[in-house]
C-alpha cells in the first residue's frame, strides 16, 4: 500500500491534510515545507474543512471528455505550475493545445494552486488575458 492510499484509509483528517498540502500547495516536485506562512494556513484551513465535509457527488475522470475539447467556443486560458504532478502538467498542455485559440502558461516554481501561492500574479494574467478580447467601446 501506498504512503498516500495508507494516509488515506487511516481515516486521519490531520494527516490526509498535511499529506494534500505536500502534493499539492509545496508541489509533488518540490520539498515539502516549500510554500509557508499566510499561503500553508489558508490551505490547511480551506482543506481542512472540505476534508472533514461529508462526501457529496462522485469524482469522474475527465479524460472520457477530451474528445470534446475542440468544441471549446470560448477564449481559454490554461495555467499549470512546472512542480505540478507530471500529469497535471501534460493534461493541462494537451488542454490548451486542443482548444481553439487557447492560451497555456506555465508557472515556474508553483505546484497545483498557482493561484493560492501567487494570486497578484494570477490576477494581472487574467487581467491581461480578459483586456485583450474586450473590443474598446464605440
Amino acid at each position: 500500500m501506498t504512503q498516500s492510499k495508507e494516509v488515506e484509509a487511516s481515516g486521519d483528517v490531520d494527516r490526509m491534510n498535511a499529506m494534500k498540502a505536500r502534493l499539492l500547495l509545496d508541489g509533488s516536485l518540490a520539498g515539502e515545507g516549500r510554500v509557508a506562512g499566510p499561503a500553508r494556513d489558508l490551505f490547511l484551513e480551506m482543506n481542512g474543512i472540505a476534508l472533514r465535509s461529508p462526501p457529496f457527488g462522485s469524482d469522474i475522470d475527465i479524460q472520457p471528455f477530451f474528445h470534446r475539447l475542440a468544441d471549446v467556443a470560448v477564449p481559454t486560458l490554461v495555467v499549470w505550475g512546472d512542480l505540478d504532478f507530471p500529469h497535471v502538467q501534460e493534461r493541462s498542455r494537451h488542454v490548451a493545445a486542443t482548444i481553439p485559440g487557447a492560451e497555456g502558461r506555465e508557472m515556474p516554481d508553483v505546484a497545483h494552486l498557482p493561484s493560492l501561492e501567487r494570486p497578484a500574479e494570477i490576477t494581472a494574467l487574467i487581467g491581461e488575458f480578459v483586456a485583450r478580447r474586450i473590443e474598446p467601446a464605440g
